[in-house]
């Protein structure tokens, strides 16, 4: 019966360890927008994924979101039917890049710092 436990505690073990070494790589994307939000329709999205919390009426939102290691697309989408791509980056293993979104004229656009 112990022989049975060790084999089934070395079993847990080994599967503890490859799901801790099977974990994507991931970084860091901090999104600042520097003016009020000008509808409640609007939203954004990184990848295609919506970012809670930028589309607040504060004029000054502020978030940090785990993103994984790659190529990123930070669009804007107005409702369902339109859709702006403000800045495309890169993200890195365990870096932390910033992204702010301003307001240009009447334009939405985004800088980008690595």
């Amino acid at each position: 019966m112990s022989q049975l436990m060790a084999w089934a505690s070395a079993g847990l073990i080994a599967l503890g360890l490859n799901s801790c070494m099977s974990e994507e790589p991931v970084g860091y994307v901090e999104i600042k927008r520097t003016f009020p939000q000008t509808t409640s329709h609007d939203s954004y999205r990184l990848n295609g994924v919506e970012v809670a919390g930028l589309a607040s009426a504060d004029p000054s939102a502020q978030i940090v979101v785990r993103q994984k290691v790659g190529k990123v697309v930070l669009e804007l989408f107005r409702g369902e039917q339109m859709r702006w791509q403000l800045c495309t980056f890169e993200v890195g293993k365990n870096r932390l890049v910033s992204a702010t979104i301003y307001l240009q004229n009447r334009d939405i656009r985004c800088s980008v710092q690595a």
